[in-house]
């Protein structure tokens, strides 16, 4: 009996574990034409059983669904073995290039589909790579199992909160970064600190909204993150000793809603406790051993300017920043560290106007114009508060410093408004240490097989490059030459890293009272059919 039960156990921890593997070829068509309205539109397509178009975005997408027997872990997918091939921007028929993006934004959840869970990946079939755009013509995708067994086509299992028993204390941060705690800090918040430190955790789920489809798979509990405890070898918290982590702040990019900015809230929290055993800490990544195929010394890099400041219908989700009916000239200055000058920078500047006449907007980079957006006029009582649109495009400047200049005309109607939502910019940068934290990724690491190496100069202040991609499983790799920096990495996924220099780390933040009562909504209230 005591074998018997011993095979199962063995059986199904491995089955939960396996992992799913297939490679898939994009069938492109020539196009396809859309009558919507009065509109007539034309975009590339391929399979239409995989081919999806959002027309409001006019931008399409791979979709494939699956049939899962067992539970899956959402943030195992990999996608590999990309095979591209250039397409013309004819070929691109009525696509918005601006919102084709430069990497592929793989993504696998979970939807219910006629009662049942199906998993569905997503990805962005035409890439834009320098000065070309790319469709994807083959790829391979892997995820696990997730460690439940089977999936659960009727009611989730809910388990009690972590926050359930023990001492538990919060703090907040605003933007995405390495921050640094002291122990004084611990203490200011009431932590007790005269505890073996290898036990003290943080959990949190960083700042990201939550998915506006219920469907979507997203933690249900306070997830715990990995940290780095500097001096916590000899089981004493000392004055000197520190905690280092990566939090994910209130700045996360949201592609379902367009913003930068959590519409929420504007504080993300984590929490600190020792209940339990030992805490998650950072491991060291491993390095592939393999001969370098591909090297790195640049990185792309993606700055946004936005502020939440008005709600134009005075309803909904959509808040834009600046306004323009006072002052109709502005301008917003950007300063891009070691910006590589020999590529192009991209623009995407949205905005909107309300007005009862003719209205525009006009946009300078450095002094160069590069285009003007026109609204129509509005009609009272149909139902439409203001006009929305977006410029796009390449520019060469020819130092760090990038001035963006909009002038708002009214077209003479006094009560007429502009505002400006957003600013992007995408750019090259060189990998050069510059004593500051910084975030980096190349969008080559995703359409490439083999090793990739990365090369950061100047570097004598980075002790070390943590692998950030999957929030609260950091990695590190560690400086070992000093001034440069290199480190090795498996091709064919798209990572994000962060360059750690110990002279620019950021500080937490507090509240008031940072005490949390246990609590556990969670495991009472929900843990039941109509809670789920």
């Amino acid at each position: 009996m005591k074998k018997t039960i011993l095979f199962i156990v063995i059986f199904l921890n491995s089955f939960a574990f396996s992992q799913h593997t297939e490679n898939v070829v994009v069938d492109w068509n020539s196009n396809v034409q859309y009558k919507i309205g009065e509109s007539i539109v034309n975009v590339p397509q391929f399979d239409y059983h995989f081919f999806d178009f959002n027309f409001s975005l006019m931008k399409i997408q791979y979709k494939k669904t699956l049939n899962l027997e067992n539970e899956i872990d959402v943030n195992s997918l990999k996608i590999s073995n990309v095979v591209m091939q250039t397409i013309s921007d004819s070929e691109l028929y009525d696509l918005k290039k601006s919102e084709i993006p430069n990497k592929l934004n793989a993504s696998l959840q979970v939807v219910r589909a006629r009662n049942q869970n199906k998993g569905l990946i997503t990805i962005s079939p035409i890439i834009k790579q320098g000065e070309e755009f790319k469709k994807i013509v083959s790829f391979s995708y892997s995820y696990r199992n997730s460690t439940s067994n089977r999936v659960n086509n009727s009611v989730q299992t809910i388990s009690n909160s972590v926050l359930t028993s023990g001492s538990w204390y919060r703090f907040y941060i605003q933007k995405s970064g390495i921050y640094k705690i002291s122990k004084s800090f611990l203490q200011s918040l009431g932590f007790n600190v005269n505890v073996n430190p290898k036990n003290i955790k943080i959990f949190g789920n960083g700042g990201r909204m939550l998915p506006l489809d219920n469907s979507v798979s997203f933690p249900d509990d306070l997830v715990e993150n990995a940290i780095q405890f500097v001096g916590e070898e000899d089981g004493v918290f000392d004055n000197n000793d520190y905690i280092l982590f990566y939090a994910e702040g209130v700045d996360t990019w949201n592609s379902e809603s367009l913003t930068s900015v959590n519409l929420f809230s504007d504080k993300s929290y984590y929490y600190v406790t020792s209940t339990g055993g030992q805490g998650k800490r950072i491991q060291n990544a491993v390095e592939p051993t393999g001969v370098p195929s591909l090297s790195f010394s640049k990185f792309d890099d993606v700055l946004y300017y936005e502020k939440d400041l008005v709600n134009i219908g005075k309803v909904g989700r959509r808040w834009f920043g600046e306004q323009f009916n006072i002052t109709n000239d502005q301008e917003f200055d950007f300063t891009i560290p070691n910006l590589d000058t020999s590529f192009p920078l991209n623009f995407y500047i949205n905005t909107a106007s309300k007005s009862f006449g003719s209205s525009s907007f006009n946009f300078k980079i450095n002094n160069q114009d590069v285009g003007s957006l026109n609204f129509p006029e509005l009609i009272s009582f149909n139902g439409i508060e203001a006009y929305e649109s977006a410029i796009s495009g390449d520019l060469v400047v020819t130092s760090n410093d990038v001035n963006i200049r909009l002038t708002y005309n009214n077209g003479g109607v006094p009560n007429s408004n502009g505002y400006l939502d957003f600013i992007r910019i995408k750019s090259k940068r060189n990998l050069t240490g510059y004593g500051k934290q910084f975030v980096f990724f190349n969008n080559d690491e995703l359409s490439n097989i083999g090793v990739g190496e990365y090369t950061i100069s100047n570097a004598s202040t980075i002790s070390q490059v943590w692998d950030v991609t999957d929030v609260f499983n950091a990695v590190t790799y560690r400086n070992t030459l000093g001034s440069n920096f290199i480190f090795r990495v498996n091709l064919g996924t798209q990572r994000k890293y962060i360059a750690v220099d110990l002279s620019d780390t950021y500080s937490p933040l507090k509240e008031s009272s940072s005490l949390v009562q246990n609590q556990n909504l969670k495991g009472t209230i929900f843990n039941n059919n109509q809670g789920v």
